[in-house]
């Protein structure tokens, strides 16, 4: 797990720091920590690579929350924290969807409880992803409860969540026998369909939003009583 910190204090840092130590040995997961003290310095690396972001309210050239406004211009996932003197400043956090905020001064056993919240929710997602290996280079973990649908386009395999697309090579039937258990199913033979995301079928289609993909006359049995066990699991 990668945890960023910003901010120009170098005794809160000192601290913070050494929480993070402590709760590594006192039997948390491994974390690799970094420390920036300009928001510019952090705004200027990959924020596709950080889990967690710790913020302080003043950093040396801008602010917290105009730091992270930035940040979720780039990613909307990250989780970020807030340090901060001011408890009126957490209706600012959340405005960036921050998951949460801590009062300074900072006590240990009030920082590990929060950061043992966040660990379990970084365990499972991580346990819902899989890497795939992109067309292009490089391998990204990809959370499979978000992709909607995965669809063969030319022999690849592109795989649809949300306005984020990723396309690898593989076979429809390995991807199926795969995803099986995690709630997909086929509605025809380019199509691999998250049933969680299904909203209605009409007549030959099958709608996720705007989105209408054809249901194969063949497919078209098992994918219609999946989805009706899926309402009945919603109700």
């Amino acid at each position: 797990m990668i945890v960023y910190f910003g901010g120009s204090n170098d005794e809160k840092e000192s601290l913070f720091h050494g929480y993070i130590e402590r709760f590594t040995r006192e039997g948390g997961m491994p974390l690799e920590y970094r420390r920036f003290t300009k928001g510019a310095d952090l705004l200027a690396q990959d924020l596709a690579v950080p889990d967690v972001i710790f913020l302080d309210t003043d950093l040396a050239d801008l602010t917290g929350i105009k730091t992270a406004r930035r940040i979720r211009e780039d990613n909307s996932k990250v989780t970020i924290v807030f340090f901060t003197e001011n408890p009126g400043s957490a209706v600012e956090g959340y405005s960036v969807c921050a998951a949460d905020y801590i009062l300074t001064p900072i006590e240990y056993e009030r920082f590990a409880g929060r950061l043992r919240r966040i660990v379990h929710i970084f365990k499972v997602q991580r346990s819902k992803s899989v890497p795939l290996k992109l067309i292009g280079g490089g391998t990204l973990l990809v959370n499979m409860t978000k992709v909607e649908y995965i669809e063969v386009i030319q022999h690849n395999l592109v795989y649809h969540a949300g306005k984020d697309s990723y396309v690898t090579r593989g076979s429809m039937q390995t991807v199926e026998e795969d995803f099986r258990q995690s709630g997909f199913c086929r509605c025809g033979k380019s199509y691999l369909v998250n049933m969680r995301h299904v909203d209605r079928i009409y007549r030959s289609h099958v709608y996720i939003g705007d989105t209408a993909l054809s249901l194969g006359r063949s497919y078209r049995k098992e994918f219609v009583s999946r989805f009706n066990e899926c309402i009945k699991a919603r109700s």
